[in-house]
């Protein structure tokens, strides 16, 4: 496929994580400090989180499925794009923006409606990207490349990222709110404008399904409930950690804010490092292969947060440094391989049933995501903080071993995903064992 293809696709990644990384470390920071007056009480943020996920759960294969079915001159992807991006911005931009800045009921209710408004705008926009991902090759490699290249740009958006906490501490919530908005906008737009769908306008194969029906064929695919579940896990141990961060450097470490973004350094170096040697285990060993030890990696870095600071080995703050790089290079494999998985099973579901669901798949994967998402951040704001209100470090290790045995758990799961590489196309187990 063309290098300009697969670049304005890999530019969408940074807007799909960027703002989401935003969102998920520094929400707490922004409506419950530890050193200044809560505008929000920690729990209740946690619960309108939660509450915000499990809209996604039902909006997300909504969408998704509506995606699927959708015709016009421009495709099935692209107009949801188009229409979803601005109010997207429009809602990243309001979110650090609440109405009082003390603690007053109305700064709940504003919160809840802007955490609801964002995570709709945000499936809306980026259920469809996804789903274009299958569609641009069906070559394994091209699409390892592909993947490859929007890890790259995720990789970016963590780099800017990293510059979060300077932002704030030099421009302020606004200036964050405005320069999160603004990225998000800039590189999504080559998704946008750029890309063009090969098979828009075309009729759909078959007869359309209705949306429960699609809903029970997608959870009748035993290779997409190993992907969901397994990678459901993780998401829950990396969004735990990411909220544990900017905590852990203020009220444990005793650094400012600006820190933060110093301590993503060695994350990023380790991160970018290993994408590509992800790229070529991956080619070399096969997905799944490369999935178990990505989860098994992870799973350490999770746990080795738990007892940083603890160990009789150089300082606190240099402790933290050695298990931000080791994480860093433990997740660049969940930067690049899950999505190629699950382009994997929607390849596989294609051949049972003949029809092509690229964006009911993603909406469902990302129903699941969100869900343990939330289910992190309500925990999240029981454990980390003490019955006074103040950020407790017994509480942020308890994050961080939780985190970690949720992971143990989705390893566990993926050991039976079926599906494997084999001469060109993707089989079951008990087909590539066939003579």
């Amino acid at each position: 496929m063309r290098f300009k293809d697969t670049l304005s696709y890999g530019m969408g990644g940074l807007s799909m994580n960027f703002c989401d990384m935003v969102f998920l470390q520094w929400l707490y920071v922004r409506y419950a400090p530890h050193d200044q007056p809560h505008l929000v009480p920690p729990a209740l943020i946690g619960l309108f989180i939660l509450l915000g996920r499990m809209t996604e759960a039902v909006y997300g294969p909504f969408v998704g499925h509506w995606s699927d079915g959708f015709r016009s001159p421009s495709g099935r992807r692209l107009p949801f794009i188009r229409r979803g991006l601005p109010c997207l911005a429009a809602a990243i931009l309001l979110m650090w923006m609440p109405p009082f800045p003390y603690p007053h009921w109305l700064n709940a209710v504003y919160l809840f409606l802007l955490i609801e408004a964002y995570l709709i705008c945000y499936d809306s926009v980026v259920t469809p990207y996804l789903s274009l991902m299958p569609e641009l090759t069906s070559d394994f490699r091209e699409r390892v490349n592909l993947t490859t290249t929007q890890a790259v740009f995720i990789m970016l958006g963590a780099l800017l990222f990293a510059l979060v906490g300077f932002v704030v501490h030099w421009g302020g919530w606004i200036v964050l709110g405005a320069f999160v908005a603004g990225l998000t906008i800039l590189f999504m737009l080559p998704v946008a404008v750029r890309l063009r769908e090969r098979n828009a306008g075309a009729a759909p194969a078959g007869e359309r399904l209705g949306f429960i029906e699609g809903l029970r064929l997608t959870l009748r695919n035993r290779a997409f409930l190993f992907v969901v579940l397994s990678t459901s896990c993780y998401w829950y141990g990396l969004d735990s950690v990411m909220k544990l961060l900017p905590l852990w450097t203020t009220g444990y470490l005793g650094r400012g804010e600006d820190t933060v973004s110093l301590l993503m350094v060695p994350f990023l170096v380790m991160n970018v490092a290993f994408f590509f040697v992800v790229n070529v285990l991956a080619k070399r060993y096969g997905k799944y292969a490369v999935m178990m030890l990505t989860f098994g990696a992870t799973t350490l870095a999770f746990a080795m947060f738990g007892v940083t600071g603890l160990l009789p080995v150089g300082s606190p703050f240099v402790q933290t440094v050695f298990v931000i790089a080791f994480a860093g290079m433990a997740i660049a494999g969940f930067m690049v391989l899950p999505f190629a998985v699950l382009s994997d099973v929607i390849d596989y579901d294609e051949k049972l049933t003949g029809r092509r669901r690229e964006a009911i798949y993603f909406g469902f994967q990302g129903s699941f995501q969100k869900l343990s998402l939330g289910v992190s951040s309500l925990l999240f704001g029981v454990l980390a903080y003490g019955p006074d209100g103040a950020v407790s470090v017994q509480g942020l290790r308890s994050v961080a071993l939780l985190a970690a045995g949720i992971s143990v758990i989705g390893i566990v799961i993926f050991i039976g995903y079926p599906l494997r590489e084999h001469e060109g196309t993707v089989v079951s187990i008990r087909e590539k064992m066939r003579p």
